[in-house]
């Protein structure tokens, strides 16, 4: 039995992963392909083409990777014809697996879309060409089920997948010891989000907010929490030139995909700042930490999960700071605990607001207020609420193979 998984972006490939794993732990006859990144070619999907270099926010940025994106829609629609599955599953990067789902319907293939985009959304039309891109949705927030039934769609809630995943890979007193981080040290970790565009712009006033923070909590310990897609040859040019110094732990040292890092400074002095640079782990990253600097991303929903503190940042290139002019009086929330909860839970900082200082500011309220830091993880026990049960990929997992069964049949 054949199935099709397609995701775009670092959150899409850690969802389209696990699903698969799911599904072989059910059958373990399938055969997946698709279009993903490393996490889900190392959880045995053969890739008709990589989309770990895909993502972008911003019609500029979006300009820029639409050649590659292009390739990939033409290489799929060639495979979707050649070895036709019994279900395509597409996850979320509406811009892509939209047309990729009515695509694969026109040939006859049946579409359950997993992680649907916009789902974020109370109100509002839901978009006929969304519709159109699979026989069955299921979506990770309850209200969105019920307007994509009352669209006519056929649409499941089982909750959110994060669920199912945020959680780290031991106690958080381990992870300090093996990345010799002090027990009792306040931790920050930054998070500069997956795509190439948020790593050059937001990296560096993570970096320089850290210096102030550092200044203001002598005893602050700083962590980089990297998407196993980052250029780090781009981490370690703006290490350099903000002059930081990184270490990696030497249980990361050499792992999948990582390679030698460059590190920031080739002879670091007594003085000079450090941050510990952690690949592809999230949630340990998550666990050790006291507070959070996130670009807006899924990390900011992981963060609440995990009950961080945090701030929500956005910069960007010139074009994207005109885009974001343009359109900032339609936006409430840019985070996704604020957007759901209809709630500014935690601080956002928006283009020219989103400085050093301000960060640098922002953090240090949550490292060294108590009710501050309390105030948001009280919301995101609201949250919590909203986001169902675990076992969410699981039941995803067994509803995709009944589709592609009664498919066969």
């Amino acid at each position: 039995m054949r199935i099709v998984i397609t995701a775009g972006e670092a959150s899409g490939d850690l969802f389209g992963a696990e699903l698969a794993r799911a599904l072989r732990d059910l059958d373990p006859n399938i055969v997946v392909s698709g279009i993903g990144g490393p996490r889900m070619r190392r959880a045995g999907v053969t890739l008709v083409r990589d989309s770990s270099t895909w993502g972008s926010i911003g019609v500029v940025n979006a300009l820029k990777v639409l050649h590659r994106a292009l390739a990939g829609y033409a290489a799929l629609r060639r495979h979707l014809r050649a070895h036709p599955p019994a279900v395509l599953v597409p996850i979320d990067f509406g811009a892509f697996n939209v047309r990729v789902g009515r695509f694969a319907r026109s040939l006859g293939i049946p579409v359950y879309y997993f992680i649907v985009p916009g789902s974020w959304r109370r109100s509002g039309p839901i978009s006929p060409s969304l519709l159109e891109a699979a026989d069955y949705f299921c979506t990770q927030l309850p209200w969105h089920a019920d307007r994509l039934r009352a669209a006519g769609a056929r649409a499941e809630f089982y909750g959110h997948p994060l669920l199912d995943l945020a959680f780290p890979s031991r106690p958080a007193e381990a992870i300090r010891q093996a990345w010799g981080l002090e027990v009792d040290a306040p931790v920050v970790c930054l998070f500069p989000g997956s795509r190439r565009h948020e790593v050059e712009h937001i990296l560096p006033a993570f970096l320089d907010a850290a210096a102030l923070i550092r200044e203001r909590v002598p005893r602050a310990r700083f962590v980089l929490g990297l998407a196993e897609v980052v250029d780090r040859r781009q981490v370690g040019r703006i290490l350099r030139t903000r002059g930081w110094s990184a270490r990696e732990p030497a249980e990361d040292q050499g792992g999948p995909g990582r390679g030698a890092f460059p590190f920031a400074t080739s002879s670091p002095g007594p003085h000079t700042p450090e941050v510990i640079m952690v690949t592809g782990r999230t949630y340990d990253c998550l666990a050790v930490a006291n507070a959070a600097l996130c670009a807006s991303g899924t990390v900011t929903l992981e963060s609440a999960i995990l009950g961080v503190p945090h701030l929500i940042v956005y910069r960007g290139s010139f074009g994207m700071r005109l885009q974001y002019q343009l359109v900032k009086h339609k936006i409430g929330y840019i985070g996704l605990p604020n957007l759901l909860l209809d709630a500014s839970i935690c601080p956002e900082l928006l283009d020219t607001a989103a400085t050093p200082e301000r960060i640098a500011d922002e953090c240090t309220a949550l490292l060294l207020d108590e009710e501050r830091a309390r105030a948001q993880k009280d919301g995101f026990a609201r949250l919590m609420e909203l986001l169902g049960q675990p076992g969410v990929i699981r039941r995803a997992a067994e509803r995709i193979l009944d589709v592609a069964r009664r498919t066969q049949a």
